[in-house]
């Protein structure tokens, strides 16, 4: 369970009166609970209601990539939040501070691996292959290739038998060929995958955003991998710049 809010903190959120929550909890859209004479509402069921009433849906691609670009502190990054329209930077830090108040509890990873799951399995296509462990090694020092998950060093994961990072879906191909990479998108073949390819519309920086770093350690779904990816998200919201940046609208 998330953090719970009020009324008019929800209604806040969602950009609405508090007389529009009440309706939404009147007719069951919206859960909440009876605390005294109020209602307490999880942070998380905000969720589908900012993003268009879409529940269970992952997140676009592009409100992926808002969330990942307002947490990377990176001019880049920072250039390419301000683009966006005022709505949508508003949505994106409301749905990255659901992100965080999660994160602050460290025996919630449960659902910040779900949160991550939902805000951010759109940022690209995620491949699995086997190739020649000899190979590994060119592979991961690939300049087509931008290391992150388990080759992250950030990551704090020792993975010398496994080659993760993020490729543009125009090289995918290309590379696939050049490492005579096999599919292992099988349930048996799976556990030998030792290639993880997320393959986006976006170049990825060098190095990349501790987000996508802790988005791709979640879709492991080990116990290793997720807790690590918890402690990353930690780092980041105990960030100076980035808590005055959640409180700021640019």
């Amino acid at each position: 369970m998330g953090r719970q809010i009020s009324v008019s903190e929800a209604a806040e959120r969602l950009g609405v009166t508090p007389h529009r929550v009440r309706q939404r909890i009147g007719d069951g859209s919206l859960l909440a609970e009876r605390v005294g004479h109020r209602w307490g509402i999880d942070e998380a069921d905000l969720l589908p209601l900012l993003d268009g009433g879409k529940l269970g849906r992952p997140f676009s691609e592009r409100s992926a990539w808002a969330i990942l670009d307002f947490a990377d502190l990176s001019p880049q990054a920072q250039a390419a939040f301000a683009l966006l329209a005022p709505s949508e930077r508003r949505r994106t830090r409301e749905r990255w501070r659901v992100i965080a108040d999660s994160a602050s509890d460290s025996g919630n990873v449960a659902e910040v691996v779900r949160l991550l799951s939902r805000m951010l399995a759109n940022r690209a296509e995620r491949h699995v292959f086997r190739v020649n462990a000899r190979d590994l090694p060119d592979l991961r020092g690939d300049t087509r290739l931008v290391l992150s998950g388990l080759n992250d060093p950030r990551a704090e994961i020792a993975a010398g038998d496994v080659a993760e990072g993020y490729v543009t879906r125009a090289d995918l191909a290309q590379l696939i060929r050049d490492y005579l990479l096999t599919s292992a998108v099988g349930q048996s073949s799976r556990q030998d995958a030792n290639v993880i390819l997320h393959a986006s519309s976006r170049s990825v920086p060098r190095p990349a955003p501790l987000l996508l770093i802790a988005a791709d350690l979640a879709e492991h779904r080990t116990p290793r991998e997720e807790f690590r990816a918890v402690e990353i998200l930690h780092h980041l919201t105990a960030t100076e710049q980035l808590r005055h940046e959640l409180e700021t609208d640019p």
